[in-house]
């Protein structure tokens, strides 16, 4: 049963301030994988952590900065920063 599922690998991951940023394969039973970028922030008790956006990227080593709409947020994988929009 297990050989069925897939599996879920955190590729690469980064903290930065109180940002949690996860780089992600998800890789089912047949079929290529999905990737995806979560980004998470801490919440005011720093143990707790809230799931803000997920984006799904396929990962290109050219390409540094990664757009979260949503939150309004431009990470930089290349100089591991982040920044808002203006």
């Amino acid at each position: 049963m297990a050989t069925i599922a897939g599996t879920l690998t955190v590729q690469n991951q980064y903290e930065i301030g109180e940002y949690k940023i996860a780089y992600i394969k998800d890789q089912g039973f047949s079929g290529g994988a999905l990737y995806t970028y979560t980004l998470s922030r801490y919440t005011q008790i720093p143990i707790f952590i809230k799931e803000i956006e997920i984006k799904e990227y396929n990962d290109n080593l050219h390409e540094c900065k990664i757009d979260f709409i949503k939150a309004q947020i431009i990470f930089d994988k290349c100089e591991d920063k982040i920044s808002k929009y203006h």
